[in-house]
C-alpha cells in the first residue's frame, strides 16, 4: 500500500513539474530516471550482496536484531526513493511532451 502511495505522489509531482517546465522537463526526467534506477538497483544488489559477502551472514533466529531491522529499513528506503524518482521522471517526460 505504501508503494502505491509513493507512485501516486510521484505521478502528481511529475505532472506538476512537466506542466510547469515544458520541454526542459525532458532533460530533467532523463537524469531523475537514471538516478532512480540506480537507487533501485543498488538497493536490490546490496540486499543480495550483504547476505553473500560474509561467511557468517548477519541474521539471527528471530530476525529481530537492530542490524537486521536497519538492513530492512535501508533496503525499503532506497527502494521507495528510487521508485518515487522513476515515476516522477517518467510522468514529467510524459506530461512535458504532451504540453
Amino acid at each position: 500500500m505504501f508503494a502505491a502511495g509513493v507512485i501516486v505522489i510521484g505521478i502528481i509531482g511529475g505532472f506538476i513539474w512537466g506542466q510547469s517546465h515544458g520541454a526542459s522537463a525532458i532533460q530533467f526526467a532523463f537524469w531523475v530516471q537514471l538516478f532512480g534506477t540506480s537507487l533501485v538497483l543498488w538497493s536490490i544488489l546490496a540486499q543480495l550482496g550483504w547476505e553473500k559477502a560474509t561467511e557468517r551472514p548477519v541474521e539471527s533466529w528471530t530476525g529481530d536484531t537492530d542490524l537486521e531491522r536497519f538492513d530492512r529499513l535501508l533496503f525499503r528506503a532506497l527502494n521507495m526513493l528510487g521508485i518515487f524518482l522513476l515515476t516522477v521522471g517518467a510522468s514529467a517526460a510524459r506530461f512535458a511532451a504532451a504540453a
